[in-house]
């Protein structure tokens, strides 16, 4: 009895030991959840979550840059809204603080290294473009500058409205563009194929997606030259141009020329 005594006393003290011992483990559990889970620490793409402090979080696991509203990029231009992501890119809208608060939008090439050299190939061709229109008369989309920014090549273009594809959507649904349009579109359309043609270029990647038309939806503009070459240039490919507007020659493995990008724009 005196053994019994003295041993079930030691006995309740260590079931006290392990249960605290116990506690302490799922309070230290539970506290880890709420630190590594809870709102201020979860990374959300683009969200207000974000810390910008921290230069982990300038760009996400893809290599897109978080831009967030109200962002100034190279101290200049004031981000105002999104436009869009791409393969290459994301597009955002911007003013000018540098020109009276002039609407510009800015592409931001993804930051890996495949990705900025196709950006500066990409800078390459505008810049050659642009210089053989110099009065903007043969409706390829006009590159006001570009800068980097954390690393990220940034091309500042003149802001335009909407895609083509947005426009055949929202004006056109089950009936088609009015002939005018079609024609003035068209029009336009062949002037920019004019345009690099003379510049030995193939923009390889026409498609509704690419060709932007202005507030008034007169003026049209191909954009997007992030697949562009110069015809001394191409190789044989499989994949070049989405499938939707790829020409056969491209599909058959043969040589091919300017006709691709003729071929995408009557598609």
């Amino acid at each position: 009895m005196r053994l019994e005594k003295f041993f079930i006393p030691m006995q309740n003290q260590h079931h006290r030991f392990a249960s605290l011992v116990l506690i302490l483990l799922i309070y230290i559990f539970i506290f880890n959840i709420y630190l590594f889970q809870s709102p201020s620490n979860i990374t959300h793409k683009g969200s207000a979550y974000d810390n910008p402090s921290l230069t982990d979080n300038w760009d996400d696991t893809e290599g897109y840059y978080r831009v967030r509203i109200g962002e100034n990029l190279d101290n200049r231009y004031t981000v105002y809204g999104h436009t869009g992501q791409g393969v290459f890119s994301s597009v955002v809208r911007a003013r000018d603080q540098a020109r009276g608060s002039q609407d510009v939008a800015v592409k931001i090439i993804r930051n890996n290294e495949i990705m900025h050299k196709t950006g500066l190939k990409e800078l390459e061709v505008l810049k050659k473009l642009n210089d053989a229109d110099a009065e903007d008369r043969f409706h390829c989309l006009r590159l006001f500058r570009h800068f980097f920014h954390k690393q990220h090549l940034c091309l500042v273009f003149e802001p335009l409205s909407m895609n083509l594809r947005e426009v055949l959507k929202k004006y056109g649904k089950n009936v088609g563009l009015h002939i005018k349009a079609v024609r003035s579109y068209t029009q336009q359309l062949l002037l920019a194929l004019k345009l690099l043609k003379k510049t030995g270029v193939l923009h390889a990647d026409i498609k509704p997606d690419n060709i932007l038309v202005n507030e008034s939806k007169l003026v049209l503009k191909l954009c997007d030259f992030g697949s562009a070459s110069y015809i001394t240039d191409n190789e044989i490919t499989p994949y070049l141009v989405s499938r939707f507007y790829r020409a056969p020659e491209i599909i058959l493995g043969i040589a091919y020329d300017y006709a691709i990008d003729m071929w995408s724009a009557a598609y």
